[in-house]
């Protein structure tokens, strides 16, 4: 599947390669969506970085995280063709882990540190997977799978992320009485990834063909709460217009300076 977004953008460790970005923050979350690069219709990567805390607290614990919704800057293009889709149920992934896809259907990965039941903090590890449609986050620790996340491309350009607040996955009223489990914060990375060459050149996700006059793409982050708090927060990421970029490719160095290039 091929897809434009007009708003949309995959959820997705901080990259040390990234280009610096501006975070959102909001009563109970500070949100860092970055790319690895400032370049219009470029392969990227993209990291979802987040704290959760109370409101206006943040030493204390946060209601549950149920839902959040990613709406990206304009044009930002995701193509799941690139890589081979993984049509592993939730039970397939709680039963055989990583072994439940095909190794070329992973792109990505990341960790979760979660409170359970308001008394253990833990840390889990997540493995990203391309599905049909979605992306499938498998949350683990010491090899075993306690959830399974799924990230939903909708037709409006979102991106749709459903949080499991079960201690077995799920959420409430479903699959427990109630919510057991608290994000604290996560931090999700989607490689960029590329096939073919030249004019045949596809990626799994390409930076919007054109950079604003403020130079910064902008993504809102809607985050949805156990205790029915919805807040919004907007994180920005740096970018270049393609005529700057190529100037500065080719610009020539002065006559006294030794030749090289920049950008």
């Amino acid at each position: 599947m091929r897809q434009v977004f007009g708003a949309g953008l995959v959820i997705a460790l901080l990259c040390p390669a990234a280009a610096s970005a501006l975070p959102g923050s909001g009563p109970h979350e500070t949100v860092d969506i970055r790319l690895s690069t400032k370049r219009t219709n470029t392969s990227t990567a993209l990291t979802y970085a987040a704290t959760y805390h109370a409101a206006n607290n943040p030493q204390g614990d946060p209601p549950s995280l149920r839902r959040l919704v990613i709406r990206a800057n304009k044009g930002l293009r995701i193509d799941t063709t690139v890589r081979p889709e993984c049509h592993a149920t939730d039970s397939e992934f709680k039963n055989k882990g990583k072994a439940a896809c095909p190794s070329a259907s992973n792109i990505g990965s990341g960790f979760a540190n979660l409170k359970t039941l308001g008394l253990f903090t833990s840390r889990f590890d997540t493995t990203i997977f391309n599905a049909p449609r979605a992306q499938a986050e498998i949350v683990q620790s010491g090899g075993m799978t306690f959830a399974v996340a799924r990230t939903f491309f909708r037709s409006d350009g979102t991106v749709d992320g459903p949080v499991p607040t079960c201690i077995t996955g799920g959420s409430p009223p479903d699959g427990c009485p109630t919510d057991e489990s608290a994000l604290l914060s996560q931090s999700l990375t989607t490689r960029a990834i590329s096939t073919g060459h030249g004019a045949h050149r596809r990626n799994y996700l390409t930076t919007p063909k054109t950079c604003p006059r403020s130079r910064l793409w902008r993504t809102p982050v809607t985050l949805y709460y156990a205790d029915g708090t919805v807040e919004t927060v907007v994180t920005r990421q740096p970018c270049v217009p393609a005529k700057t970029a190529r100037h500065r490719r080719h610009r020539l160095p002065a006559a006294h300076q030794s030749p090289r290039f920049t950008g």
